[in-house]
């Protein structure tokens, strides 16, 4: 993402609009090697986000938002560790949806950058997870009032079936995103066939959109579930969200979470979007990646910066994905913006984990010369 959007105003009078924001993930498998990938296990960075709003006209006005980043610790596995963030710009901190948001206001006249500045160490896991350690499904129908019950919002949203609904835009599926009825249940239905075990469920819908949705970058808010189905194509936030409505549609728990992924070609960062889900195990249960443009399958990689999880609730991916909002007097009026990010420093483990793909989607022309210390890119293809 970073490039330039320009909305054009259509009211004479003040009008609150905003710019659609999403983040943009590439199927960039960092290391590859004949069919299995290696990530480091460990990885620090220090990196900038800069976020510019250019107004051009006295008399308008602008507001940023973003989640404040923090550590991201699931089931007791650390993924994310926040060592210091900081802004060079005054901003608001304010708390909604269950996360803090940091908030930078403006007015005026020209070009106006917002700077944070992250330090912070990220962590590759694999869960240990198959078919023959995997529950059924009917074991979270079962317990969704009682143990399960923070898994009840993704399966019971404010639709009453999971669906997560974003107000209104002309084209869109009635402000439906993830959805699981209709063609999505249908579909469900026919990958999932008679298979009860969670961790079968998942990897038979991991499977069908690896076989059958092709990369392809879009802009603005994601398409539906059912858009991409008809379409095909789609970005990270987008075959993330028909992942999440197919398992849900299946009965089992799955949402978004919002953040960056490394580009080790570019040496930068791109905002992303992924999946978790929830198996129910043998050991008590867990709740797994799932990164289904980057082929990783119960994985996550020490390349992911975390911001936000998606909480069942169409209102908070509303917010998330309206990063900018404005106000204007003018007819005709523009603003543009950019969102990018500068890297710093990046200190690799030496040790590396060695990921098994259970399948692999794409022919990447990318290869790898590897040892334990070093990486040399020999040749690489960014998928965008």
């Amino acid at each position: 993402m970073g490039a330039g959007k320009a909305v054009a105003g259509i009211a004479a009078i003040i009008i609150v609009a905003s710019l659609l924001f999403t983040p943009v993930g590439h199927s960039f498998l960092d290391y590859v090697f004949e069919g299995s990938a290696r990530y480091p296990e460990d990885s620090h960075y220090e990196m900038d986000r800069n976020v510019s709003v250019t107004l051009p006209n006295e008399g308008m006005t602008y507001s940023v938002t973003i989640p404040k980043a923090t550590d991201y610790v699931v089931d007791g596995i650390t993924l994310q560790k926040i060592n210091s963030q900081s802004s060079l710009n005054s901003y608001e901190e304010f708390s909604d949806y269950g996360i803090d948001w940091i908030r930078w206001n403006g007015a005026g006249v020209g070009t106006f950058t917002s700077n944070i500045s992250y330090d912070v160490d990220c962590y590759s896991h694999v869960w240990d997870i198959d078919e023959s350690n995997s529950l059924n499904v009917d074991y979270i129908q079962q317990n969704l009032n009682g143990s399960l019950s923070s898994m009840k919002s993704y399966l019971i949203s404010e639709s009453g079936d999971g669906s997560e609904w974003i107000p209104t835009i002309t084209g869109w599926n009635n402000g439906y995103v993830i959805y699981t009825g209709g063609e999505i249940r249908e579909l469900a239905d026919e990958i999932v066939g008679s298979e009860t075990n969670v961790y079968s469920i998942l990897k038979l819908i991991y499977l069908w959109i690896d076989d059958n949705i092709s990369y392809k970058e879009y802009g603005g808010i994601p398409q539906t579930a059912l858009q991409l189905l008809h379409s095909k194509r789609g970005d990270c936030d987008d075959q993330s969200v028909l992942f999440c409505s197919l398992a849900r549609a299946a009965g089992v728990p799955a949402w978004l979470e919002m953040g960056a992924l490394y580009n080790t070609s570019k040496g930068t960062w791109i905002n992303h979007v992924w999946t978790q889900a929830y198996i129910p195990t043998t050991e008590g249960g867990s709740k797994v990646t799932i990164d289904v443009v980057n082929n990783n399958f119960l994985v996550h990689t020490s390349r992911l910066f975390h911001l936000a999880t998606d909480i069942g609730d169409g209102d908070f991916l509303n917010m998330y994905y309206n990063m900018y909002h404005y106000t204007y007097k003018i007819q005709g009026s523009k603003i543009t913006t950019s969102d990018s990010y500068k890297t710093h420093d990046v200190i690799d483990s030496k040790n590396f984990l060695t990921i098994s793909r259970p399948h692999q989607g794409f022919d990447f022309p990318t290869i790898f010369s590897i040892d334990c210390t070093s990486l040399q890119r020999k040749q690489s293809t960014v998928f965008t």
